[in-house]
């Protein structure tokens, strides 16, 4: 049994690196830049008692992770994507046996796991290079709440004791990992109703289950006096900071945001480019096939007969997005945290076809197949796309950087240097399609350390956002040419203080 879940593990991951063979070595930019240290021998073990001062979140685990990687490799980023694809592969695994252990026939739990490797919901959380967070959180969560209705399910729990300690392990992991998954404080208690033994008096089951949830609360307590003392930034209401909440129009909107990008078939990035350029014929196109994948999943999962397994499931996707609907601001980083509810529902809903297969009409089989087929393909399709521009983002940020920091070198004390985009518009999408310059963005501390110019500051936009804010700070703006990325002084420099 343990060989052949090593040999489906070790096949899930070879598919995983298969699929991803494109980004593996996708180079630090943008949000990266926060989590590239200076001296990353040196603070292994800080995140775990300071926040990250760029960005002031507290994940020790990803900070000390990320140290080592970079300690030992540096900038190069193949060790840690090996490692991304590693935790997506548990995840898969785990999804695998799940299914297993609720009776679904192997072909239809293997193409539930199969779905979590290929799903381009994925791509946010695999193929950058500060989202180990977002990896961890989602399995450490995912085998708490596994762990845990395990244990509340043994006939005799106290034998079973070990997986009631596993789950309280790795719901302060998951804690550790990211903020995100605070969504548990919900989910536990949920999981502890819905298995509670009905053959107990009211009130001493009450009593036994408020003993159970003892030390999930003492975790998230200690992890809370963490998180205070190491100045992280704590939630806030506002209706325009970044990370913060808002009750408000920005809640349908998150929704409608995580749950397209969660049950698509094909790349989100390319339905995204559709809508800003207006191109409704091919929305068309992608409506008409994104309804028989829907069709086809939900009819499986209505003529199922493990209706109280699913409606448990989506009550779990909608407590795993209670956190991050209320932010103002949204990525589709975070819908990867409902990978693992999805899939379940997709290897569900394929089992029925699969246990059913004699009764259900041939045509109804015949197309089940065909479409779980085909979404696969344009899944792999949508991850190749994503994958491939964010390595664009990174090839030229290692292009450009290294001219940033030529430049800061020489640059006058107390000074800007304004990198003005070209004048080339593009859809812009967070992480996958960005300005010129815009990769360069929370690059001010590597510029620093490496030019040794911690006075001088870097700002990116376009014309009109380089003339309203050089009026106020003196530097020296410069552009760069579209083909061969060259960095040359901006001609239009009459809105600038210029250092002579």
């Amino acid at each position: 049994m343990k060989r052949r879940s090593i040999l489906l593990y070790l096949t899930l991951f070879g598919l995983a690196v298969l699929t991803y063979r494109n980004g593996l070595h996708i180079s630090y930019y943008h949000d990266d830049y926060e989590r590239l240290f200076s001296h990353p021998g040196k603070v292994v073990f800080e995140g775990f008692v300071s926040a990250n001062s760029l960005d002031h979140f507290y994940r020790p685990i990803e900070h000390a992770v990320l140290a080592v990687i970079q300690a030992l490799w540096g900038r190069d980023t193949f060790p840690l994507r090996m490692l991304h694809l590693l935790l997506h592969a548990g995840i898969a695994m785990l999804v695998f046996r799940i299914l297993c252990a609720w009776k679904v026939h192997l072909i239809p739990a293997f193409s539930a796991a199969v779905f979590v490797i290929i799903s381009q919901l994925s791509v946010y959380a695999i193929a950058s290079n500060n989202t180990l967070s977002q990896l961890m959180a989602t399995l450490f969560s995912g085998l708490s709440l596994w762990f845990f209705h395990g244990y509340l399910i043994a006939e005799k729990r106290r034998s079973e004791l070990s997986k009631y300690i596993s789950s309280v392990l790795f719901f302060f992991l998951a804690l550790l990992s990211k903020e995100a998954s605070s969504f548990l404080l919900i989910a536990i208690p949920f999981v502890l109703v819905i298995n509670r033994k009905r053959n107990k008096s009211s009130c001493d089951s009450m009593r036994a289950s408020a003993l159970q949830l003892v030390p999930y609360a003492g975790c998230f307590v200690f992890y809370l006096v963490l998180r205070i003392r190491s100045g992280s930034s704590m939630p806030m209401f506002s209706s325009s900071a970044y990370y913060s909440y808002h009750f408000g129009f920005n809640i349908i909107k998150n929704v409608v945001l995580i749950a397209g990008q969660t049950f698509l078939p094909l790349s989100s990035l390319t339905v995204w480019a559709s809508l800003k350029t207006h191109a409704y014929q091919a929305i068309v196109v992608f409506a008409l096939y994104t309804t028989p994948f829907l069709f086809i999943v939900g009819n499986g999962l209505r003529k199922s007969l493990r209706k109280k397994i699913i409606v448990i499931i989506f009550v779990c996707i909608v407590i795993g997005w209670l956190p991050v609907i209320m932010l103002t601001w949204l990525t589709e980083c975070y819908a990867y945290s409902s990978i693992i509810f999805v899939a379940l529902l997709v290897g569900i809903a394929a089992d029925h076809y699969w246990s059913n297969i004699d009764n259900e009409s041939m045509l109804i089989a015949i197309l089940a197949t065909i479409i779980f087929f085909t979404s696969g393909i344009t899944n792999i399709i949508g991850v190749n796309e994503k994958v491939c521009l964010m390595k664009l983002q990174g090839d030229r940020a290692d292009t450009l950087l290294p001219q940033v920091i030529r430049i800061a070198k020489g640059m006058p004390q107390n000074s800007w240097m304004y990198f003005v985009h070209p004048k080339k518009t593009e859809i812009a999408h967070r992480r996958f399609i960005m300005q010129f310059f815009t990769v360069l963005d929370n690059g001010d501390s590597v510029v620093s350390f490496y030019a040794q110019r911690p006075d001088v500051h870097l700002f990116t936009g376009d014309s009109l956002a380089y003339r309203d804010f050089s009026k106020i700070h003196a530097g020296i703006a410069f552009t760069c040419d579209i083909k061969t990325l060259q960095i040359y002084p901006f001609k239009n420099q009459k809105y600038s203080r210029v250092f002579q």
